[in-house]
């Protein structure tokens, strides 16, 4: 059986998607540079600050349909999401859902869902999340019958992705 290369466009919403959340990450990391701390403190960060918003970006893959969708926040509140098409879609949050999602953001508990390693999930066509907070980056697979779940990344990663790819209404 022949085995063919990957087509340009096969690859590109994927080397897009991963390029959008790696300038989230560098743009993070520069901010908290020129503030006079480092992207890896152990100190306060930007998260820890209810009334700022460090850029941030959830990945969803999976599911039956194969999705993959990525979403990037910047801290004023405007959104792009890129599907696995590569189709871009943007928007802007509300005032109340920019509130929300700083309230979420500044979760503490974020910090130690950041360090933590699960074992494989005990789903089948769950979706599986990457969550970038700032410099902090949390994995987790959807599956409730998986023990010690990351509460604080769930909450987060599903009201952004329910304020954006979730709800048509507040596209642009």
């Amino acid at each position: 059986m022949a085995r063919t290369k990957p087509r340009l466009t096969d690859l590109t919403p994927v080397t897009f998607g991963v390029g959008l959340i790696l300038l989230a990450s560098m743009t993070a990391g520069c901010a908290s540079q020129r503030s006079g701390t480092t992207g890896h403190s152990s100190g306060a960060d930007s998260t820890s600050d209810p009334g700022s918003l460090p850029p941030i970006a959830v990945q969803r893959t999976g599911g039956f349909a194969g999705f993959q969708d990525t979403v990037i926040l910047d801290p004023q509140g405007t959104w792009n999401v890129t599907n696995r098409a590569g189709t871009h879609t943007n928007g802007s949050l509300t005032t109340n859902q920019l509130a929300e999602i700083r309230t979420l953001a500044a979760d503490t508990r974020l910090a130690s869902e950041a360090g933590q390693t699960r074992p494989p999930t005990r789903c089948r066509d769950a979706f599986t999340y990457r969550l970038t907070v700032g410099g902090r980056q949390i994995e987790f697979v959807d599956c409730p019958a998986d023990p010690d779940q990351p509460a604080a990344s769930i909450a987060l990663a599903k009201r952004l992705v329910g304020y954006t790819i979730s709800n048509p209404a507040r596209r642009t």
